[in-house]
């Protein structure tokens, strides 16, 4: 005997989310936007940080999970000039380890290579997608990171999944 999905196809919503441009102000509810004459605060909760280098491959512009960081902000810092887009939903209830996503409030932003951004605490998201082969990130975060992530399956929890719009 086989196990039943817990939501068949059928089920499922998609949710269509345009990309757009990546500005300071548009950005505001996820994180923050480097510039040449700002930066931001990273705050690890008194921990230590890492930072390495990441090889984002490309993968379908579709996303089914969105993952959150309660006791830390995380940067992306794109390298080499290969675009992406980076999805992400606002923090929620930080205390609250069963909260979800706001899928209402999803925004998909072109990540161009010329500005970090930098993620407040609690904001849903993945990894950036590649709109080329691969991407290549400098990424800090607090060390032991992984221990700190609440993943959600959005197929499951929501019913629903995102495709971006280009």
């Amino acid at each position: 005997m086989t196990a039943k999905p817990a939501r068949l196809d059928a089920d499922v919503r998609t949710i269509q989310v345009p990309v757009q441009e990546l500005t300071a102000e548009a950005f505001a509810p996820y994180g923050e936007v480097s510039s040449p004459r700002t930066g931001f605060r990273l705050d690890f909760s008194g921990d230590a940080m890492t930072l390495c280098e990441v090889l984002i491959e490309k993968r379908p512009l579709h996303l089914d999970f969105l993952a959150r960081h309660v006791r830390s902000t995380q940067t992306y810092i794109p390298l080499r000039g290969h675009e992406s887009i980076i999805v992400v939903a606002p923090p929620s209830d930080l205390a609250d380890s069963k909260a979800l996503p706001d899928l209402t409030q999803l925004a998909a932003f072109r990540v161009t290579g010329e500005c970090a951004v930098n993620l407040h605490k609690g904001t849903w998201h993945r990894s950036p997608l590649p709109l080329g082969d691969n991407a290549h990130f400098i990424v800090i975060d607090r060390e032991g990171t992984l221990e700190d992530l609440d993943l959600v399956d959005l197929r499951v929890n929501l019913g629903a999944a995102i495709e971006i719009d280009l």
